[in-house]
């Protein structure tokens, strides 16, 4: 089978910039696809210029191109990233973990029928929790900026890392529609505060050691120098 130089292969990654792939991960899916693909046809086809085979395979990918190829990627990285975030919360409900998460609901539900006023309290531990969050998010926006443009799995990981986390401190402002603080809504405070501190560092430990694989994985293929 005809091996594509260098200068082919260099060739196809120019190829897929023109058509919008920004992204270095995808690129590489994209060009290897690109390449196997050219190699058995002109193979087949020994009169087939390597141009005329490159057409031939972009037409195969339909009238979206490349653009549904990189949606599949990212439903995929985050399908993935909800697995693993279910998955760690769940470690936490099964024993041993789950009696120190009982444990560490108590103090929250007796704090809450001490203070002076449980339901403004709750709000204001509810608002330091979301912006604890925005912060660590948008942190991870400013010091990962440059993977983020580089790696479309990077990118797909924090911003639905950001998602979720906003989504579970969001929603525990539901649990504030009470004027007064009953036992039930204590109870229901204090699990829903537990598992949200618990998701958070499940999201951030898993975005952690995810993006350190993705550095290493793609280590010396591109600067990542910030």
């Amino acid at each position: 089978m005809k091996e594509l130089s260098k200068s082919d292969i260099q060739q196809l990654f120019d190829f897929t910039q023109q058509h919008r792939v920004r992204h270095l991960d995808v690129q590489i899916e994209l060009v290897d696809h690109l390449a196997s693909a050219i190699e058995v046809k002109i193979t087949q086809n020994p009169n087939l210029s390597f141009q005329e085979a490159l057409d031939q395979t972009y037409a195969e990918f339909g009238i979206f191109g490349f653009g549904k190829l990189e949606q599949e990627k990212q439903d995929a990285v985050e399908k993935q990233i909800l697995r693993n975030v279910r998955n760690y919360v769940q470690s936490f409900l099964t024993p041993p973990r789950i009696f120190l998460t009982l444990l560490a609901m108590l103090p929250v539900y007796q704090l809450l029928n001490q203070v002076p006023n449980p339901l403004l309290f709750t709000r204001m531990l509810f608002g330091g929790l979301f912006f604890a969050g925005i912060f660590v998010y948008y942190y991870w926006l400013i010091v990962k900026r440059k993977m983020m443009r580089t790696y479309l799995e990077v990118k797909t990981i924090i911003s639905t890392v950001g998602h979720v986390l906003i989504f579970f401190h969001v929603a525990l402002t539901f649990c504030l529609q009470e004027e007064t603080m009953t036992r039930p809504l204590a109870v229901i405070i204090a699990v829903w505060t537990v598992l949200s501190i618990v998701a958070t560092i499940g999201m951030f430990q898993y975005a952690y050691f995810s993006v350190k694989k993705i550095e290493e994985r793609y280590v010396g293929m591109v600067n990542l120098s910030i």
